[in-house]
């Protein structure tokens, strides 16, 4: 079986075949004869369920029958074709020349042939077709056809361009890589390429590192078997080694070995990284990790120190500020009152002794401790809430805090129900003064 290339990359000054479809001719009688003879040795069914593209041509290359997926390659239907030449589907009439000398025309010649031929379709676009093309005989030996079967090849070859391209740069990336890297052949144990830094690290050359034993770059008992590092679960950690340089030093190393795919062939990589460096790098991990314990254990202990000191303040602001509130309280009760008592008494005015009463309360209640509580307690009453509250708790009515506060009971009730909603117990059977008691405590 020969194999014809035609490149895709063909000067555009070559001359192209006529692209127009000639007017069918009637067939001569001797087609006719060869039509009917090809349409029943072909079988239908299977030249229609065929994926590659099949052509049915009388002697003088003149199609006769084709399949839907050579309508669906060129474009063109039975109909556009039907008693025409070939030539209308070659880019290049050069390569219809070509094969008429060759396959079409190979008369004592019954095997089928390759080509790779540069076709062209309905709509003008070109395509590289590998063609397979024989002679259909009748029973006397006479050709009476051709049949050609094509496949579009265009996938193929962009996948095959591609995977070169990949492959390039995965060489380019495997030569100018920082660490030491090996290719071993799996099943001889030899190596078979090598970057720059494995010829820095093993200190010899490229011609001195190919075709070595893999195991001849180990001490003897630091031998790795090739079959431990492809079998070396991917994750885990490096394996620990030695490797040998030019002078014969040990060189401590961390292997990590992978298989790695390049056309047709599967290659051992090994990757050396630095041992010493993992150690210290370790080292340095763990002196890091100390250090910031430390760090953590002092800082824990400023705050305990802070946290304690804070605690001491704010029980000293307390203590100043309870004894503020006893001295203003003696001032009230050993000046204000006893005067105010006075006024009380010299007074005759009923109006008058009703302001002086109540001057005088509201003294007593401002510095009073039960007041203090439902100040701090109740923070979300209003300050008549809270006087309010206080004289509830002392089981004054309604009537009795609108009298001593001057304020209508009608006031003094919107002021209630205040409190209860404030306190979670509106339109509840619960006693309001048992309410503020249990609240401050």
């Amino acid at each position: 079986m020969s194999l014809d290339t035609t490149h895709a990359s063909e000067p555009h000054d070559r001359k192209q075949p006529n692209r127009s479809i000639k007017p069918s001719l009637p067939p001569p009688a001797t087609v006719t004869v060869a039509a009917e003879a090809i349409t029943t040795l072909m079988a239908p069914a299977i030249l229609h369920s065929m994926t590659d593209a099949v052509a049915v041509v009388d002697p003088q290359r003149r199609i006769i029958a084709i399949n839907p997926a050579f309508s669906a390659m060129w474009g063109y239907t039975i109909d556009d074709l039907r008693h025409q030449s070939t030539e209308v589907l070659f880019a290049w009439e050069k390569d219809f020349k070509k094969l008429a000398q060759g396959d079409y025309c190979a008369r004592h010649q019954s095997r089928s042939r390759v080509s790779l031929i540069r076709y062209r379709r309905k709509d003008g676009s070109t395509f590289i077709g590998e063609t397979r093309s024989s002679k259909i005989e009748d029973f006397h030996g006479n050709t009476i056809g051709y049949v050609s079967i094509t496949r579009d090849t265009t996938a193929r070859r962009e996948a095959e361009a591609a995977l070169r391209t990949s492959e390039t740069k995965f060489r380019l990336a495997f030569e100018n890589a920082a660490a030491p890297m090996l290719w071993t052949d799996r099943r001889g144990g030899l190596v078979t390429n090598c970057n720059q830094a494995a010829e820095r690290l093993f200190g010899r050359g490229r011609e001195e590192i190919i075709g070595r034993p893999h195991a001849s770059f180990h001490p003897a008992e630091k031998t790795i078997d090739l079959h431990r590092l492809v079998d070396h679960p991917p994750g885990q950690p490096a394996i620990e080694s030695e490797v040998l340089g030019n002078n014969g030093r040990r060189i401590p190393v961390r292997i990590v070995a992978s298989v790695v795919a390049l056309r047709r062939e599967k290659i051992l990589q090994t990757i050396y990284h630095d041992g010493d460096a993992g150690k210290q790098t370790a080292a340095e991990l763990e002196s890091a990790v100390d250090t910031l314990a430390r760090q953590i254990e002092l800082r824990t202990a400023e705050l305990e120190e802070t946290d304690t000191a804070l605690r001491v303040l704010l029980k000293r602001v307390e203590h100043e500020k309870e004894e503020l509130r006893e001295q203003l309280l003696r001032q009230v009760n050993e000046l204000f009152e006893p005067e105010l008592q006075k006024l009380l008494r010299a007074t005759h005015s009923p109006a008058q002794k009703q302001s002086v009463q109540l001057l005088l309360t509201n003294l007593q209640e401002l510095f009073s401790p039960v007041n203090r509580s439902i100040a701090s307690a109740m923070h979300q009453f209003s300050p008549m809430e809270v006087r309010i509250a206080h004289l509830i708790t002392q089981e004054l009515s309604t009537k009795e805090i609108a009298e001593r506060l001057n304020l209508s009971p009608w006031t003094v009730n919107v002021h209630r129900r205040n409190i209860r909603k404030k306190c979670g117990i509106t339109n509840k059977k619960v006693n309001l003064r048992t309410a503020l008691a249990s609240l401050i405590g």
